[in-house]
C-alpha cells in the first residue's frame, strides 16, 4: 500500500502530547504529517523514523499547517473543513466549514499556510465544474473570504 502523507516542520515547538494513546514530544525538527491511509496526525522523529498519532478520525486529511501559538491545523477534503488539532490534548475541533465561520464553502481545501499576521491561506479545489481552484484568506475566527479564484481557467489564479 502506497501512503500519501503531507508534512510540515514544527519550528521550536516543544510541547507534550497527552491523552492519546501513543504520546510522545513534538521537538523542535519533528515532521507533523498528515497521513491519509490511516486517517490520522503523525508526528514523525526525523533522526529514528518513528511516528507518533497525535490525532485521528479524519476522514481524507489532506494539508497541515502550524500557526505562531503552536496549534495545528489539518485541511479534511472528506468533511470540507479546517481542523483544529490541540497538540497538547490531541483534542480535533473544526476551525472553519462545517458551519463553523461565515463566507463562501469550503469544498476540497488542500494546503494552508500561515502569515505572520495569524492569517490562514487555503486551497481549496471547487467541484461545481470540476475544475475550478479557489484561495481562501480565513481569519481567527473561522470567517472565509475568497481571494482568488480561477472558475474552471488556469490563466485567473
Amino acid at each position: 500500500m502506497q501512503r500519501h502523507v503531507a508534512f510540515v516542520t514544527a519550528f521550536g515547538l516543544m510541547l507534550a502530547v497527552a491523552g492519546v494513546a501513543t504520546a510522545d514530544l513534538i521537538q523542535p525538527g519533528d515532521l507533523l504529517v498528515v497521513d491519509r491511509g490511516n486517517f490520522t496526525l503523525d508526528d514523525v522523529n526525523p533522526t529514528t523514523g518513528v511516528a507518533t498519532v497525535i490525532a485521528n478520525g479524519f476522514s481524507n486529511p489532506q494539508g497541515v499547517a502550524i500557526n505562531a501559538a503552536g496549534m495545528v491545523f489539518v485541511s479534511d477534503i472528506g468533511t470540507s473543513t479546517i481542523n483544529e488539532v490541540n497538540p497538547i490534548t490531541g483534542v480535533v475541533t473544526t476551525f472553519s466549514g462545517g458551519g463553523v465561520g461565515s463566507g463562501p464553502a469550503l469544498d476540497r481545501p488542500f494546503q494552508m499556510a500561515f502569515n505572520s499576521a495569524g492569517t490562514l491561506y487555503v486551497a481549496d479545489g471547487q467541484t461545481p465544474n470540476g475544475n475550478s481552484t479557489e484561495v481562501l484568506a480565513i481569519d481567527a475566527a473561522g470567517n472565509r473570504t475568497t481571494l482568488a479564484g480561477n472558475n474552471g481557467s488556469s490563466n485567473n489564479l
